[in-house]
């Protein structure tokens, strides 16, 4: 997997309250410059998924179980990010002209 990095988002929290009070958790995990996982079986790029996500959050992920995944191939996608990208991302604010600000994606944040 070298060159390969990873972006998790956790949806439970992104969209409370909304899905405060369901049970369990939702993830997900987008791997990018990940050429060489394209032609894994479904079945094995949720097992990286869940080891990857078991190695960062610890052990309450590892004791939780999947019980629904989707896996999506985008060969073609861009992505900007890289292992490393954000240390050299914009700030949200501009360092040369006091009121402008940046958002979206491509910031720090």
């Amino acid at each position: 997997d070298a060159g390969v990095g990873m972006t998790v988002f956790d949806i439970s929290t992104l969209h409370a309250p909304a899905l405060d009070g369901e049970p369990g958790s939702v993830f997900e995990v987008d791997y990018y410059h990940a050429a060489s996982l394209l032609s894994l079986p479904d079945a094995d790029i949720v097992a990286k998924a869940k080891t990857d996500l078991d190695a960062m959050l610890g052990t309450t992920a590892a004791q939780a179980r999947v019980i629904d995944a989707a896996v999506v191939r985008l060969p073609t996608a861009v992505n900007w990010y890289y292992p490393g990208s954000y240390r050299k991302l914009p700030a949200t604010r501009s360092s040369s002209i006091s009121n402008v600000f940046f958002a979206g994606d491509l910031v720090r944040s």
